[in-house]
């Protein structure tokens, strides 16, 4: 490995024997390290987990959509959701549990975001020192008030993680909206998940239509509905396809809809404008 292991040892350490003071509104369950972690997990938690990748690389799936996992990053495990995850081959990770009555908890305070459950870090200097301050309380635990201490030590190294998220440069994001632009104008005829779109770029939802609306500026549902009539306008022109079916090529179940937007747009019939252009062809 690159980077000095942050501990010695493996281990894992059950929060939940220690009595708390001033208990914190989430109370994490178990702390746990792992140097060299190999093993793979598919399954379904009960719990509510953060685990910090500190070095090395893997895959990380959930809902259906897959990561690439690159340290440093976060990933999150939600309870009940099946999730698929493990290192390629070897990663360094550090892992919090809390229990899942804690979930509304963590959602409040923006520490788990169901549509970004993976974050990645520009660098981990502060996380590190963050996690070397919890390193200290962990000789301390029979101590008045330690347990209390390490619960919030763990929210500073979750919070630390969040604002030190990587962040796209303009360039970098204006690529990935051109990439799917290109894709959405391409394809205008098939059906797409924006949301999906948005994850499979490393871009949470809300963030990647905040790129979308800045570069393109237009919502993708507006931008996709145009281009299937900008289509549509040229197999009229191009083709003596009945329209009904050149509908039903671009994208639309409904020809009835399709004529409504069709002359929305244009501001004709989809007739009126095959026989308005052709004719103009011909003088």
């Amino acid at each position: 490995m690159d980077k000095k292991s942050i501990f010695m040892d493996n281990f894992s350490i059950p929060m939940e024997l220690y009595n708390r003071v001033f208990p914190s509104r989430a109370q994490i369950g178990v702390i746990g390290y792992i140097t060299e972690k190999r093993e793979w997990f598919t399954m379904a938690f009960d719990s509510f987990n953060f685990s910090i990748i500190l070095q090395g690389n893997g895959s990380f799936t959930m809902d259906g959509r897959r990561w690439k996992v690159s340290a440093p990053c976060v990933l999150t495990q939600w309870p009940g959701v099946h999730v698929s995850y493990g290192p390629l081959p070897v990663w360094e990770e550090l892992y919090f549990i809390y229990r899942k009555r804690y979930v509304p908890r963590l959602c409040e305070c923006g520490f788990a975001q169901r549509e970004k459950p993976v974050w990645y870090l520009n660098n981990d200097l502060e996380l590190r020192q963050a996690i070397h301050r919890l390193g200290e309380l962990f000789d301390r635990t029979g101590e008045y008030a330690t347990a209390d201490k390490i619960d919030r030590q763990c929210e500073s190294i979750i919070l630390e993680s969040l604002a030190g998220e990587q962040v796209d440069s303009p360039e970098e994001s204006r690529k990935v909206i051109e990439t799917i632009r290109l894709l959405l104008e391409q394809q205008c005829e098939c059906r797409h998940n924006f949301n999906a779109l948005a994850l499979e770029h490393g871009y949470s939802p809300s963030n990647l239509r905040r790129y979308w609306n800045m570069y393109v500026g237009i919502a993708p549902h507006q931008y996709v509905l145009r281009a299937r009539i900008q289509r549509a306008c040229k197999l009229l022109l191009e083709t003596a396809q009945p329209i009904k079916q050149i509908a039903a090529d671009v994208g639309f179940e409904d020809t009835l809809y399709f004529y409504r937007r069709f002359k929305q747009l244009t501001g004709r019939t989809a007739g009126a404008y095959r026989r308005s252009f052709r004719l103009a062809g011909k003088n």
